[in-house]
């Protein structure tokens, strides 16, 4: 399920003050696009009645109309356009209970770090606590290797003399208990691209999925 931001409540308060302005300007935006189309449909009908002249009609009262149907139409179109910039200066210049920076100040001293306390910081622990029992580990391993390392130089030294100048017989290799750092699981840029862009565990550590918390 995805991760779902806590309320806010002074957002959801300036959405809901916001909301009523646009409540109050949506009869003046609805009708400049509709005196707009008035204006364009008068224009188009005139310009019907100037091809039919041109094909010899007689249309002269029509066009008289048209022409003053085209000035009333603009008219209106011009007033509409007016009227929802008068509205929006109105509305705008009224005070607000809630502005911008009322918003910004209560996000950094209230909202951030109310969200950090009780959502963010835990998980910060936990990983600062997984990182230390990853070292903690990481120094166990190296104190084995080190415990080790004289017995496999040992027996490395008495293979390479048991076949130091004899023909045809290979040396066998003697295995190192790890190989630090190829051995140690770690992040990889691989790891951590596949987590931010897919948001699940790495396929290899599908298996550890029950150990995880």
């Amino acid at each position: 399920m995805q991760t779902q931001p806590k309320e806010w409540k002074l957002y959801k308060e300036y959405l809901e003050e916001q909301g009523k302005v646009a409540k109050h300007l949506k009869k003046y935006q609805e009708a400049v696009p509709k005196a707009f189309e008035d204006k364009v449909a008068a224009e188009h009908a005139y310009n019907s009645l100037f091809e039919r002249e041109l094909c010899g009609e007689a249309v002269q009262k029509e066009k008289e109309e048209a022409r003053k149907n085209i000035d009333e139409a603009r008219r209106k179109h011009s007033e509409a356009v007016a009227e929802l910039s008068r509205a929006q200066q109105v509305l705008s210049s009224r005070k607000k209970s809630i502005d911008i920076k009322d918003l910004v100040m209560d996000w950094n001293a209230n909202y951030v770090p109310g969200i950090k306390k009780e959502e963010v910081n835990p998980i910060l622990e936990r990983m600062e606590v997984t990182l230390a029992n990853y070292y903690s580990d990481l120094i166990v391993i190296m104190e084995l290797q080190e415990a080790y390392s004289p017995l496999h130089g040992k027996i490395s030294e008495l293979e390479y003399a048991r076949t130091d100048g004899i023909r045809n017989e290979p040396t066998i290799a003697a295995h190192a208990i790890i190989s630090i750092p190829r051995d140690v699981p770690k992040p990889s840029n691989a790891d951590l691209y596949h987590v931010q862009t897919e948001k699940q565990l790495p396929t290899h550590l599908l298996k550890h999925r029950k150990e995880v918390k």
